[in-house]
């Protein structure tokens, strides 16, 4: 949530989740064809410059920087797991190659895909 140019924290099991993951992470809604960011990590806004509250609540198909490849969502519908070297852009349009893995978990039994980004 964005109010008067800051981000306002939001603490939710979610977000202690990935806040707990010690590397740039993101964690969305379990849907391989149009995931919602719910939550994401100051590594992972480190590494690709975007802030968890210009992020949360946005489908990752709204990201121009983000290949999200027929071959991905495949292997995410069949397998609930990905791993994959691609080529990324930060908030500010500049290129990046990082290893992607996403895979499926479940939190308070509810399914999620967490997301783990590092620089290829």
């Amino acid at each position: 949530m964005r109010l008067w140019g800051k981000c306002k924290s939001v603490v939710s099991p979610i977000q202690t989740f990935v806040d707990g993951i010690p590397v740039a992470a993101s964690i969305s809604t379990y849907d391989a064809h149009n995931q919602i960011i719910l939550a994401s990590n100051s590594l992972h806004e480190k590494l690709t410059g975007w802030k968890n509250c210009d992020i949360v609540g946005k489908s990752l198909n709204s990201f121009d920087g983000l290949a999200i490849s027929e071959d991905i969502k495949r292997d995410m519908q069949e397998d609930h797991f990905t791993n994959v070297d691609i080529t990324n852009s930060k908030s500010n349009g500049t290129p990046y190659r990082i290893n992607l893995t996403v895979m499926g978990v479940v939190i308070d039994g509810q399914n999620y895909y967490v997301a783990i980004k590092t620089l290829a």
